[in-house]
């Protein structure tokens, strides 16, 4: 089984960081790991904070031309974080469009994608907008969680592990991940790629050490 060799990075700050950090998002974590196993592996990343759904949507033919075998993928809470009355359906039904479009293209592409930890709690919101903005994250991830699980995507359940939820996975502003909650990130998403490495993943043998993770790929 050949190696994988281009890794695509796609979707919002969970995916991007945001331009204050000096510690590398998950994506680049991941991308690190990988190529102690797969050197030849290459990154392109189109990530951007702020990214919605839309955003993506329009990013996604010119990243199928590229023909990655590996993609990091994460959108739909700045939908959610952009307007006081999110349309549930209409983001679950853009979630399901990425995913379907990026499966029919790439169909032999290993997809990761994370649901999003509790960070409303950590956001000093107003009542009616805390609750507003945490029903919507609710939404948003069982609209991850259905359509990657339907289209056979690497899934790390971020909203369901406690940790993911603590303070100290945030950043500052209590919304953008940490250098901690990255790492988590990307830890699990090696550990969902070595599980299932001997089904369909390439670089098949390799076991990833978590101790590559702790610094920027290039």
């Amino acid at each position: 089984m050949s190696a994988w060799r281009h890794m695509a990075v796609l979707g919002d700050s969970f995916c991007a960081g945001i331009s204050s950090d000096v510690h590398p998002p998950w994506p680049l974590i991941v991308a690190r790991a990988i190529r102690a196993a797969c050197p030849e592996l290459i990154v392109t990343d189109t990530s951007v904070t702020g990214a919605t759904t839309s955003e993506v949507t329009r990013q996604l033919p010119g990243l199928i031309d590229e023909h990655p075998d590996l993609v990091a993928l994460s959108v739909g809470a700045n939908d959610v974080l952009w307007t006081t009355s999110p349309d549930h359906k209409q983001i679950a039904d853009a979630i399901e469009k990425i995913f379907s479009e990026m499966r029919l293209d790439l169909p032999a592409a290993t997809v990761m994608t994370p649901t999003y930890a509790d960070f409303p709690s950590h956001i000093p919101f107003r009542p009616r907008s805390r609750r507003r903005v945490a029903e919507g994250m609710r939404h948003l991830n069982a609209a991850i969680r259905r359509n990657a699980l339907r289209h056979g995507f690497v899934l790390v359940d971020a909203e369901t592990i406690p940790a993911s939820a603590r303070r100290g996975a945030f950043a500052t502003d209590g919304l953008h991940a940490s250098r901690t909650g990255h790492e988590r990130i990307a830890h699990l998403h090696l550990a969902r790629l070595d599980q299932a490495a001997g089904r369909q993943m390439s670089c098949a043998s390799a076991k990833f050490d978590a101790s590559t993770t702790a610094t920027s790929t290039h």
